[in-house]
């Protein structure tokens, strides 16, 4: 819903790879919990012999998952984007009180949202989106 288009071209390119070189095992990681679940639907529904196995988020002290995506973040704002992630694991608060909290500390909020016990969000802080989900 908020980046159409996106999950078509990535799931052609791994069913292109896929079929191309026939792996008995495919990882990916939880960071990405959309992708991976319809990369996984996509490996079953075309009855692809491969298994998929999702790999858990690696998370810095500070709660942040880790991410290509940090090296872009200055030092200062890798201390600000774990709030992010920090506040996305507080069971006690609604997907509506994160986000006003977010809002309060400077993030444009892209969407935070609880499906099927997990929480996902994607945040942007300056010119950099982040997304983190975590299961509750």
């Amino acid at each position: 819903e908020y980046r159409p288009g996106h999950f078509n071209g990535m799931l052609t390119i791994v069913l292109k790879m896929h079929c191309l070189t026939l792996p008995t095992r495919s990882y990916f990681g939880e960071k990405d919990y959309q992708q991976y679940q319809l990369i996984k639907d996509m490996i079953e529904a075309y009855l692809l012999p491969t298994e998929v196995i999702a790999c858990p988020i690696i998370r810095a002290d500070n709660n942040l998952a880790l991410s290509s995506r940090n090296n872009r973040l200055s030092k200062d704002e890798i201390i600000h984007a774990a709030n992010f992630s920090n506040l996305l694991k507080d069971e006690k608060l609604s997907d509506e009180q994160i986000i006003n909290k977010l809002s309060m500390l400077n993030f444009k909020i892209d969407y935070i949202q609880t499906t099927n016990n997990r929480r996902f969000g994607a945040v942007y802080l300056n010119d950099g989106r982040l997304i983190d989900n975590v299961e509750l």
